[in-house]
């Protein structure tokens, strides 16, 4: 952990590199991944007199391990474009249908809804946002008459982990290219017991 000269804290954890203003920031933000770069736990930061330069110190993973460069692309709604469009599947004994808007605005916004036998059983209004350099997918539920599952300024959150040519992976949501008309979605469920179990979405246009 080190300081910069505006008092914002720097901090590294595993191969993420996290910054805290005081005053401002109410949680750490993840400014930076280091995977790319074959590092997998940070274990000293420090800053040059000047402040322009940071110095990480860190294990480097095998070279055989060792992710190239070109894999991971960076944290913009332009990388996850291909996300927008008319999507329908089936999950949860029922139809589903998830709707994305093209990047517009510095987010994309969706409609998602479960029809099952012929009724419509819940609907998401999600979001995916630029947001601190990096991307975030918010989304609230509601039943079928609109009224909503959080309370009114809450909303479940997912931060961005990694985009590639392929996949959008947040914290418990990853989004899967399988082609110009195909895509998974796989989202981690808190089952009563406390595990979690990943639940597979295919969608097609």
């Amino acid at each position: 952990m080190c300081w910069l000269a505006d008092g914002t804290i720097v901090m590294g954890h595993e191969n993420i590199i996290y910054t805290f203003k005081k005053n401002k920031d109410v949680d750490w933000i993840e400014v930076a991944s280091l995977e790319q770069y074959g590092i997998q736990n940070i274990t000293r930061l420090a800053v040059s007199p000047n402040g322009t330069k940071l110095a990480v110190v860190g294990e480097l993973i095998a070279e055989e391990e060792a992710k190239p460069l070109t894999d991971q692309l960076s944290p913009q709604l332009k990388n996850i474009s291909w996300i927008a469009g008319n999507w329908k599947g089936e999950a949860f004994g029922g139809q589903t249908e998830e709707n994305w808007s093209e990047p517009s605005g510095g987010s994309m916004m969706a409609a998602f809804k479960l029809i099952k036998d012929r009724k419509v059983v819940f609907y998401e209004i999600e979001i995916i946002r630029e947001v601190n350099n990096t991307l975030v997918l918010q989304l609230k539920h509601f039943n079928n008459d609109l009224k909503g599952w959080e309370s009114k300024d809450e909303t479940i959150d997912f931060p961005l982990k990694k985009i590639t040519a392929t996949k959008v992976i947040f914290e418990g949501m990853t989004f899967e290219k399988v082609s110009e008309n195909e895509m998974n979605v796989y989202v981690d469920m808190k089952q009563k017991d406390g595990s979690i179990e990943v639940i597979k979405f295919n969608y097609k246009k």
